[in-house]
């Protein structure tokens, strides 16, 4: 999928689709990631893609006033869908081919929006595995985001975001190949 907005929006649909089956009653049990629950996945998902519009309209360094929004309060599959759209809208063909000043620094507008599909895939995973379910990536994406996350998580391991990779066997879906890449046990 060579298309950067083709794949955001398959990324954010699978997202979606997690979220509608996360049951609210699952939203204090642990996730996969370290010291997250499944809220505190959901939350870092939608308030992510928030974050990244924010980056493509050059205001992602500007501080936020109170705390972070809960999203899992309401409806979190609006929520999103709301985030989405502002971050595929966002992302421009001008923004994909400029620098853009971000709180890790300054990071191509083309491989932000790419980090932002894959923060759909594996922070969906995360509130959805923590939440109970097993969400298995289309092969469509999986074989697109792959690349995607060998190349941001080598550049990332050691600052906190991703642990190192984990073994899995030749016959392991593409899904457990993007976990695994990412530092996560399938």
């Amino acid at each position: 999928m060579s298309d950067p907005q083709a794949l955001y929006a398959r990324t954010a649909e699978f997202a979606q689709r997690v979220l509608a089956d996360i049951d609210p009653a699952r939203l204090d049990d642990p996730s996969p990631c370290d010291g997250w629950d499944v809220r505190d996945a959901v939350n870092h998902l939608i308030g992510g893609q928030h974050y990244f519009a924010a980056c493509a309209r050059g205001r992602g360094l500007e501080p936020q006033t109170g705390g972070p929004p809960d999203f899992t309060a309401g409806d979190m599959v609006e929520a999103h869908q709301q985030a989405a759209r502002a971050c595929a809208d966002a992302f421009t063909d001008a923004v994909m081919t400029s620098a853009l000043q971000t709180a890790r620094g300054e990071i191509p507008g083309g491989v932000l929006f790419q980090i932002a599909a894959m923060e759909n895939v594996l922070h969906a995973w995360d509130a959805g595995r923590g939440a109970g379910l097993s969400p298995e990536v289309p092969e469509d994406i999986a074989e697109a985001i792959l690349g995607v996350v060998g190349a941001i998580a080598a550049n990332a391991r050691g600052d906190g975001d991703f642990a190192d990779p984990v073994e899995v066997g030749e016959d392991a879906s593409m899904t457990d190949r993007i976990l695994a890449l990412s530092g996560r046990t399938p």
